[in-house]
């Protein structure tokens, strides 16, 4: 439970900086978590005993859940279930999510030194792995709770940056009067 725990912690960290940068609305980072946690449907056919077999006289694996190919029908059929104003960014969430759990686990020691197809469909090329723990290790689990913890502080405690002056502050492009910054000369309406 601990690699799942570190891709959801992950995605939550760089969704919620996303966010801050207005790259992401906040009502998506859930579906970025369900996004991080999808590629790993393939360790309940583990335990449901359902790995491969056939429907309907085509094969199918259930490793496929576990690549760009599996992402990306993860992503187009999350898309559905929400408006459809939405479905643009919320497939691009839950993509996002399935792309960095894939980007993590390049990283799993592998015992051959190569990782799984993670880009199938688009070829069946085996990475290197990155060989940096194993995915029964709590140490990346810690990392990313640090992680998580230091950008919860950050997005609770300081002010997102922004591009508008300081209050009290009047842009160089705007006239202190108060009045519409055109040419035209401010009208005395008093009478005479």
């Amino acid at each position: 439970m601990a690699d799942l725990l570190t891709h959801v912690l992950v995605v939550a960290a760089v969704g919620t900086l996303a966010a801050r940068r207005g790259l992401v609305a906040r009502r998506f980072l859930p579906l970025a978590a369900v996004g991080a946690v999808a590629p790993d449907a393939t360790k309940l056919t583990l335990l449901l005993g359902v790995q491969w077999g056939r429907v309907g006289g085509i094969p199918y694996s259930a490793w496929g859940y576990h690549t760009l190919g599996g992402v990306a029908v993860v992503a187009a059929l999350g898309a559905v279930i929400v408006r459809r104003g939405d479905r643009g960014p919320a497939a691009l969430a839950l993509a996002a999510g399935g792309v960095s759990h894939l980007c993590l686990d390049l990283l799993v020691i592998r015992a051959d030194g190569v990782a799984p197809p993670y880009l199938y469909p688009l070829t069946d090329w085996l990475p290197p792995a990155g060989n940096v723990y194993l995915s029964s290790d709590y140490w990346p689990a810690v990392v990313a709770c640090c992680l998580a913890g230091l950008v919860w502080l950050l997005d609770r405690h300081v002010d997102p940056p922004t591009d508008d002056p300081p209050d009290g502050h009047v842009a160089d492009d705007e006239p202190s009067d108060g009045h519409a910054a055109d040419d035209t000369p401010p009208t005395d309406d008093r009478e005479p």
